[in-house]
């Protein structure tokens, strides 16, 4: 979300466009293969937003909070994303946290 005030929306920017990406890259991915409802594509898609605070913090100008409701799972999604840095990986994780 852009704010009146915030004259920084390089973070909004990068938010919407990884949103672009994580689409176009694994969309048919989590919902033809991983079967994952819209609301579960939804809240990854949300979530999956903590990588521009773990990869991405020395360019863009403040981190990227998310939304209250996926803190936990950005939180959980992180911690399984430093094991390895395998998105492949982080996408299955977050298949088995549906079940």
């Amino acid at each position: 979300m852009v704010r009146m005030d915030d004259e920084k929306v390089d973070v909004v920017v990068a938010h919407e466009m990884l949103h672009i990406e994580f689409i176009r890259n694994f969309g048919f991915y989590c919902r033809d293969v991983l079967k994952l409802t819209v609301e579960d594509f939804g809240a990854f898609q949300e979530a999956s937003t903590f990588l521009l605070n773990d990869e991405m913090n020395d360019i863009l100008s403040r981190p990227d909070y998310g939304y209250k409701e996926h803190q936990e799972l950005r939180s959980k999604l992180s911690a399984e994303w430093k094991k390895n840095k395998n998105f492949n990986n982080l996408v299955n994780y977050y298949k088995g946290l549906t079940n």
